[in-house]
C-alpha cells in the first residue's frame, strides 16, 4: 500500500525538488492539486484530510493556518517553512543532530524540516556542545556560502537573468542585520549556552554549500583540542549515520561548495594549528539536498519506517 503524500505549495525551488525526489520513491503517491485550485481552501483542505501527510511548502503564515486545519485530520505534518522549528509541540527533523532524534522524527505527527544553513551549522556545534568542551560564554560565528537557488526564484533570477555591470556580480553578502532567519532554530537546536552569528552570502553557483565554524584559543574551556581528538568527536556524533562523514583532512587542500550535489550528504572537515592552538570546521552540503528537499524526503521515510 502506497502513503498519500499532499504537496501544498509546492511550486518554489525546494517544493519541486521534494516533488521530483519523491517521485522516485516507489513508496509515496503524490498528491498535487491542479494549478487552479492551489489557492482554494476546500479544495486544500480536501486533500489534507484525504493524505497520511502533508508537505508544507508555504510561507510562514500560510504553513501555521494549514497546520490549525490540520488538527481537524489525521494528517501528519512536515513543515518546510520557519514556522515551527522551535515550537515545542513539534519536532526538529534533523535525523543526526543527537542520539534518539531518528525515533523521535518516527513517532511525530508534527516534524519541522531544518534550514540549510542550519544543518550545517548544527552538524559542527552540537557535537562539540554535547562533548563540554567549549567555553560557555564563547560566542559561535558560522561564515557561509550558498548556492544561489537557496534565495528562491527572485534571487534566481537576479543571477541567471541579470545584464551588464549586475551580471559580473558573483559573490553576495547579505544578512548584514545579524537576525537571519536561521539563527532562532540554530540557538534553539545547538546545545550551547551562548548566542550564535551567521555571516550568510551567495556565490554564482545554482546549488551546493559551505558552512564554517572558527575555532579559536577562545572557544575552549582548557585548550584547543588536537586534529584527532576534533575528529573523533565528530566521527563518534554521527557514527550511526551513513549520510554524515568526517574528511581525513590531511589529504584535503581546497573545499569545493558543490562537492556534494545532487545527494542527501553532509561531509565535516576539520583543520587545526597547535602554534595558535586554534581550529576550523566545515561542513559541505547541498543546499537542496541536505539542506532543504533531500531532509525532507529522509524524514518522511522515517516518519513511515521506509
Amino acid at each position: 500500500m502506497t502513503i498519500r503524500i499532499f504537496l501544498d505549495g509546492a511550486t518554489g525551488t525546494t517544493g519541486l525538488e521534494i516533488d521530483k525526489l519523491l517521485g522516485a520513491e516507489s513508496a509515496f503517491e503524490v498528491l498535487r492539486l491542479p494549478h487552479e485550485q492551489r489557492r482554494d481552501e476546500s479544495a486544500r483542505r480536501e486533500a489534507l484530510a484525504r493524505s497520511e501527510a502533508a508537505v508544507l511548502c508555504l510561507p510562514d503564515t500560510a504553513a501555521r493556518e494549514v497546520a490549525e486545519w490540520a488538527q481537524e485530520t489525521n494528517t501528519r505534518l512536515l513543515d518546510t517553512s520557519t514556522a515551527h522549528r522551535i515550537a515545542p509541540e513539534w519536532v526538529y527533523g534533523f535525523p543526526e543532530l543527537t542520539r534518539g532524534q531518528g525515533d523521535r522524527i518516527a513517532s511525530a505527527g508534527r516534524v519541522a524540516n531544518p534550514g540549510c544553513y542550519s544543518t550545517g551549522a548544527l552538524a559542527l556545534l552540537r557535537p562539540l556542545a554535547e562533548s563540554e568542551l567549549l567555553a560557555p560564554n564563547w560566542t559561535p560565528v558560522f561564515h557561509c556560502v550558498s548556492g544561489y537557488s537557496g534565495g528562491g526564484k527572485q534571487m534566481i533570477a537576479d543571477f541567471e537573468e541579470a545584464q551588464g555591470a549586475q551580471a559580473t556580480n558573483n559573490f553576495i553578502a547579505y544578512g548584514l542585520n545579524l537576525r537571519h532567519k536561521h539563527l532562532p532554530e540554530i540557538n534553539a537546536h545547538g546545545g550551547h549556552s551562548a548566542t550564535a552569528l551567521l555571516f550568510p552570502s551567495v556565490g554564482r553557483f545554482y546549488r551546493g554549500m559551505l558552512v564554517s565554524l572558527p575555532l579559536p584559543k577562545t572557544a575552549w574551556q582548557k585548550s584547543c583540542p588536537t586534529l584527532a581528538d576534533l575528529q573523533s568527536i565528530y566521527r563518534t556524533h554521527f557514527s550511526e549515520s551513513s549520510l554524515i562523514e568526517v574528511a581525513e583532512t590531511e589529504t584535503v587542500e581546497q573545499l569545493n561548495p558543490e562537492a556534494l550535489n545532487d545527494t542527501n550528504r553532509l561531509k565535516i572537515s576539520v583543520f587545526a594549528d597547535v602554534e595558535t592552538d586554534s581550529a576550523l570546521a566545515v561542513a559541505c552540503l547541498d543546499n537542496l539536498g541536505k539542506g532543504a528537499a533531500g531532509a525532507a524526503v529522509q524524514n518522511l521515510k522515517l516518519m513511515f519506517g521506509n
